[in-house]
């Protein structure tokens, strides 16, 4: 959820000019057309044996500068890993009871995945700790084409997704300056809809996008886990209880699914399954599960959202490598 924080200040100044150098004059010849030896300062007394060394203060260490109105981005690990990978955090009062893996989609062949991105424009702060209403939030993007975008994010993970044999569509939607974020929301819906009634074989719908979360001091949050030892953004798995009960018992189970898998590459990679009231894209198929994929937040740089996306390719092709025939 978005909350509202200073705008960006002005670029801070740059750093103060410096004074040029004065000129040195020349040394003075000698009669002979020699140059004279120019005079040097004496050393200082150095303590005799016996006194006691001079004390000096050593120079305070200076706290980072932060433009004014700006918060430092802060790096947490908020997967709570410690709770179990079955964690759930969420908005409801009640939750409805999973299926096992095995049977959230029946038939010979894997279904399909397709990738959707309900907020094309959202990118990553880069240690930019500046939230600024005018750009429409944090770290948003010129364009959905932006090279380091979610939707950049969504072809990756489509072409790692490819290369471990799932049929994957992703879906890309134009967008105009003009365009309002509802307005993009409910065009993608209205897609996904169209998608599944020419391809009845996708099973599962995934939204890519980023969280945009501030701290409890109002900084920038910067999700962090470890991935073989390198620092990477936190995936979470959000789940719409708006759906039907019987969807919403699917992709609870689907998310937890995912969430075990991925718990067994690193605990600290993915953030407990969030159960939503409302929100999520309404996938309308019988037995096609709708799931929100958070990679990292607006805190996080590109490249620390980027390297989750081959472990979540190998966890996606696992869970819908699941199957058992009618």
């Amino acid at each position: 959820r978005e909350t509202s924080a200073p705008s960006r200040p002005p670029a801070a100044d740059t750093a103060p000019d410096t004074a040029p150098p004065t000129d040195t004059e020349p040394p003075e010849e000698t009669g002979d057309g020699e140059t004279a030896p120019e005079e040097t300062a004496a050393p200082p007394d150095t303590p005799e044996d016996g006194d006691p060394p001079t004390e000096t203060t050593p120079p305070e260490e200076q706290a980072p500068s932060v433009p004014e109105g700006c918060y430092p981005i802060v790096s947490v690990d908020v997967s709570e890993s410690q709770r179990g990978s079955g964690y759930l955090t969420g908005e409801t009062d009640g939750l409805p009871a999973t299926l096992p893996p095995n049977a959230l989609w029946t038939g010979d062949t894997p279904p399909a995945v397709l990738l959707v991105h309900t907020h094309p424009l959202e990118g990553y702060g880069d240690g930019k700790a500046w939230y600024d209403p005018a750009a429409g939030g944090m770290a948003q993007t010129d364009t959905p084409n932006d090279p380091e975008g979610v939707v950049a994010l969504g072809a990756a993970l489509a072409r790692d997704l490819r290369e471990r044999g799932v049929t994957v569509m992703h879906l890309r939607i134009a967008v105009s300056e003009e365009d309002t974020a509802a307005a993009i929301y409910d065009r993608t819906r209205a897609a996904v809809r169209s998608y599944l009634t020419l391809y009845p074989d996708i099973g599962l719908i995934l939204d890519l996008r980023r969280s945009a979360e501030l701290t409890e001091e109002g900084g920038i949050l910067r999700t962090a886990g470890d991935l073989n030892g390198e620092t990477c953004a936190q995936l979470r798995i959000s789940v719409s209880a708006h759906r039907p009960a019987n969807e919403v018992k699917r992709d609870l189970s689907a998310a937890l699914a995912l969430r075990e898998t991925l718990w067994q590459i690193s605990p600290t990679v993915a953030r407990p399954v969030w159960v939503k009231s409302g929100g999520g894209i309404a996938g309308d198929g019988e037995g096609v599960s709708a799931l929100t994929l958070e990679l990292g937040s607006a805190g996080n740089t590109f490249g620390e959202a980027a390297a989750l996306i081959p472990p979540l390719a190998e966890c996606i092709a696992r869970l819908v490598s699941v199957n058992t025939s009618p």
